[in-house]
């Protein structure tokens, strides 16, 4: 056991015994999630485009009595609004059920997203896909700062991940995530289009971060994700995974996240960063 860096001496962590932890409290919601994803769902529109079912209120409940047992801290949601930035030091941010339109659609590619953060940083996050632990038994992976990015093995072990090596831009794998109707609009993002080999939006984060930060444990793995209008649940859990696994991830003119600078990003195996941020910004050409 080792400290997670960012939280204090005393707060010693077994990163396996964490992701046990995880998993069990996953594994308790898998039937209910797989029984609400093959059916008919009440849900509400809490705004244009935006909606929230049962689904979600039920897992966040869950977290809020979860999380604070791992450790004990505040806890913020998607679904419970309030201010930003917080006034803790310390707190867990969660996106219970990223991907939502996926899931009400019957599309399998969503999951939940859990960060803990420290001094304006991500020092641990979980993100479960239920379609990926039903298919492939490699469903939750985790992240530790200091530690690693890995995957929890059916065996109940941690395998490490990390990023792609490829350093061809043209041969590239993109992920967008954003507003899909809007994606296209912006000329940073036409340019990397073009630029690159294949392109994929509207994937979910939790599963476009997840390629990502394993691109390197795949034939032809994701190589660079460009996120426009990000939300704070998913950039802080994101660049701990990207970083943690070999990365890296800025804002789009190569600016570092913080509490205050988490909406449009890009996210990378590392090799290829400058040339994405150089097909937006000239101080990088």
């Amino acid at each position: 056991m080792k400290n997670i860096e960012g939280l204090e001496a005393e707060s010693r962590v077994d990163i396996l015994l964490w992701s046990e932890w995880f998993y069990s409290f996953f594994q308790g919601l898998q039937r209910q999630i797989l029984d609400a994803f093959n059916g008919i769902n009440q849900v509400e529109e809490k705004a244009p485009a935006d909606y929230v079912g049962e689904l979600d209120k039920s897992i966040e409940r869950g977290l809020f009595d979860f999380l604070p047992k791992v450790y004990d801290c505040p806890v913020l949601s998607e679904e419970t609004p309030s201010p930003w930035p917080p006034a803790f030091r310390k707190f867990w941010i969660i996106d219970s059920l990223d991907g939502t339109h996926n899931f009400l659609a019957g599309l399998p590619i969503f999951g939940t997203i859990v960060a803990l953060v420290a001094g304006g940083k991500a020092v641990f996050s979980a993100i479960y896909l239920p379609m990926d632990e039903q298919s492939l038994w490699r469903g939750l992976y985790v992240a530790a700062k200091g530690y690693g990015a890995f995957r929890r093995l059916p065996s109940g072990g941690l395998e490490p991940i990390q990023v792609s090596g490829q350093g061809d831009l043209e041969k590239a794998f993109l992920l967008l995530e954003g507003a899909s109707k809007k994606l296209y609009t912006f000329h940073h993002i036409q340019n990397a289009v073009f630029a690159t080999e294949r392109v994929r939006n509207g994937l979910s984060f939790a599963y476009s971060l997840t390629r990502l930060a394993a691109g390197g444990c795949w034939t032809r793995g994701v190589d660079i994700i460009i996120a426009e209008g990000a939300k704070q649940w998913e950039s802080f859990a994101g660049e701990l995974f990207v970083t943690e696994a070999g990365g890296k991830a800025t804002d789009r003119r190569g600016r570092p996240l913080s509490l205050q600078n988490y909406s449009d990003l890009v996210f990378s195996n590392g090799v290829l960063h400058d040339q994405i941020l150089a097909l937006n910004c000239p101080a990088f050409r």
